[in-house]
């Protein structure tokens, strides 16, 4: 286990508590190691129809989450040896969960999915229901099940993300469909909304099942596994509403996200780069919110520069704090000397060697941001 694991958990209670405005935390993205390259040597990288990883394989997705623990573990930065060995289901597996027929596409080391829109008309919305004994849900419980069993309290398990708001409506409506229900169609659309907030809380105390107790016990009882970060380790998602005017994420998101967020204890905003700036501040009024990543990727595999950007994230955001922030080195060593990297803040900074990294760690613990 990671050697600074209490110290790194109580920072982290700290960042999301909002007691760190001067001081930031840091992950050092650090190359492969050559166990965790030869994990993925010899495994198909063709992208095709496939069944689900978790299914087909999951002894290797096991295997995978303890040489991802193994690698964060081995570096004394700020990052949590945290796993999602269920990701491969892909964001289809809630229409799954309803009953939807999945398909699964990837490779011998990734997959994701897709499925046919579950609601092609309304007529269907008010047949929806949970079942425990859905099948997917079986899946995935069976999944998070045995990367528990074979963790060696090496790793906690995190979560899937939720699909809500409008990302349960482009799942289950089809994208365009989705879109245009929000001219066309909104009663119905908020009707969905309204039963999305049922469907995630359902999934993610199932899931909680199997991840709390197991998170204890690797924390040994640390208070992030309590209500709290580890908890807040579940992300939201905007992305739906990326191609939207901010006024849509008011209209037919905010609140369906905020209520869903207060009700499972709190969580986080995942973002890309794309009309980040634009969602920030209404992302920021969330209750239960307990932090943002801001990300700064782009259509087409484009970045934009994050250093120039801190400040404007930190204005638009307020007193949230702010993670993912992915700098280059360069970045970095500049912000540091410059005091250009706002607090209550996490970093992720790739670095070429553990030396590198070592004196990256020291370099931000060290770190007093400015007002």
């Amino acid at each position: 286990m990671k050697k600074n694991l209490t110290d790194v958990m109580d920072r982290w209670v700290r960042l999301v508590r909002r007691e760190m405005p001067h001081e930031i935390l840091l992950c050092t993205a650090v190359p492969p190691s050559p166990a965790f390259q030869a994990a993925l040597d010899g495994r198909d990288q063709t992208w095709k129809n496939r069944d689900c990883l978790c299914n087909s394989d999951p002894e290797w997705v096991v295997r995978h989450c303890q040489l991802n623990a193994e690698a964060i573990n081995a570096v004394e930065d700020d990052t949590l040896p945290i796993v999602c060995p269920h990701l491969h289901f892909g964001e289809s597996v809630c229409s799954g969960l309803l009953g939807g027929k999945v398909r699964y596409i990837g490779t011998a080391s990734h997959t994701c999915s897709g499925a046919e829109p579950l609601l092609p008309t309304w007529d269907g919305l008010d047949e929806l229901r949970l079942d425990d004994d859905n099948p997917i849900l079986k899946q995935v419980l069976k999944m998070l099940e045995l990367a528990a069993a074979n963790s060696r309290q090496e790793f906690f398990l995190t979560h899937f993300i939720l699909m809500d708001a409008l990302n349960l409506a482009v799942e289950l409506r089809g994208t365009t469909q989705a879109y245009i229900d929000l001219i066309v169609c909104p009663d119905e659309l908020r009707r969905l909304m309204e039963f999305g907030i049922e469907l995630n809380e359902w999934f993610l105390r199932h899931q909680e099942n199997v991840i709390r107790p197991h998170n204890q016990a690797v924390s040994g009882g640390h208070p992030i596994t309590g209500r709290g970060p580890m908890w807040g380790a579940i992300f939201d998602s905007v992305d739906a509403y990326t191609l939207c005017h901010p006024q849509t994420y008011l209209d037919f998101g905010l609140e369906y996200q905020s209520r869903l967020l207060e009700r499972i204890g709190g969580g986080m905003m995942h973002t890309h780069g794309t009309a980040v700036f634009d969602l920030l501040p209404h992302v920021a009024k969330l209750k239960g919110l307990m932090a943002t990543q801001v990300g700064n990727d782009l259509h087409g595999g484009e970045t934009f520069p994050m250093l120039p950007k801190l400040r404007e994230a930190r204005a638009l955001a307020g007193e949230v704090p702010l993670v993912k922030l992915r700098l280059s080195a360069e970045e970095f060593e500049r912000g540091i000397r410059a005091r250009l990297l706002v607090g209550n803040a996490q970093y992720v900074v790739p670095c070429e060697t553990p030396d590198q990294a070592r004196r990256y760690i020291e370099m931000a613990r060290n770190y007093r941001a400015v007002d």
